[in-house]
């Protein structure tokens, strides 16, 4: 479960900043409030008792940052981003070897040799060096340099 390991940081309330370990949400509250951080038998899921046993909602940075433009501009202006079941915008976290590492939020179904030209400068040594590329975390698998040529940076495509 090591590979599975992220550090999630979370301000409480009371302003402490707190670095747990754990792989799972409900994992995260159980740790919080000072148990192993093991996870619980379901049901109940978190939405109807999480932490302190009241109902609660586990969202991310992302879904935080980008509400209030979604309330101000609607729905609709959201979804004409991407393609359909793809729609709306996506950080996209770029390092290794490309000529300007970044982090960009861009619209989701960009093709990836598009995105690594436009905020990256490109593959350090063009784009003929490019062997493989992980499009997510661990548990996503490599695409070949022959998929990256025409793969969309969605859900969908990167399977």
């Amino acid at each position: 479960m090591l590979v599975d390991l992220v550090m999630i940081l979370m301000f409480i309330s009371t302003l402490v900043l707190v670095p747990i370990f754990v792989v799972k949400k409900q994992r995260f509250w159980r740790a919080l409030k000072g148990n192993r951080g093991s996870q619980r038998l379901k049901p109940p899921f978190p939405a109807n008792a999480g932490l302190y046993g009241c109902p609660t909602t586990v969202t991310n940075v992302e879904t935080v940052a980008v509400s209030p433009t979604i309330l101000r501009r609607g729905p609709e202006w959201f979804a004409s981003f991407g393609r359909k079941n793809n729609s709306g915008t996506k950080l996209f976290c770029i390092s290794g070897h490309v000529n300007k590492s970044c982090t960009v939020e861009e619209e989701m179904s960009i093709p990836l040799k598009e995105l690594l030209e436009r905020h990256c400068g490109g593959v350090t040594g063009g784009w003929d060096n490019l062997l493989a590329v992980i499009p997510g975390g661990s548990s996503v698998p490599l695409l070949a340099k022959d998929i990256c040529n025409d793969v969309l940076m969605d859900f969908d495509a990167t399977v």
